[in-house]
C-alpha cells in the first residue's frame, strides 16, 4: 500500500488490482477487481485496463498467498491457488 501512495503523492496514475474492491479514495487511483487464482480473468482484466489506459510505465507485483500448512496436510486447492497466484499470474 505504500507505493501507491507514494505515487500518488507525486501525481502518478496509478492502476490497483485486487480480489476485492478499491479502498483508496483518489483520483489518479483506478481500481481492478481480479481473481489472479483464475486464470482467465488475467487477460480480460488486462484488455480492460488497455482500454482505459495508453500505456504502463512501472509494474510493482506483490501479489502471493500464502497457506501456513505443512505440505503433506495441505489441501490441494490451497496449493494450486498458491501456484497460480505466486508463480504463474506473472506470467
Amino acid at each position: 500500500m505504500g507505493d501507491r501512495k507514494l505515487f500518488l503523492r507525486n501525481n502518478a496514475i496509478v492502476i490497483g488490482l485486487s480480489k476485492g474492491t478499491g479502498t483508496i479514495e483518489n483520483n489518479n487511483y483506478h481500481h481492478f477487481s481480479v481473481d489472479l487464482s483464475q486464470p482467465e480473468e488475467i487477460p480480460v482484466t488486462f484488455k480492460k485496463i488497455a482500454l482505459a489506459h495508453k500505456k504502463i510505465d512501472i509494474v510493482i507485483n506483490n501479489a502471493a498467498v500464502m497457506t501456513s500448512q505443512y505440505s503433506m496436510i495441505m489441501p490441494l486447492k490451497n496449493a494450486i491457488d498458491m501456484v497460480h497466484v505466486d508463480l504463474l499470474a506473472v506470467f
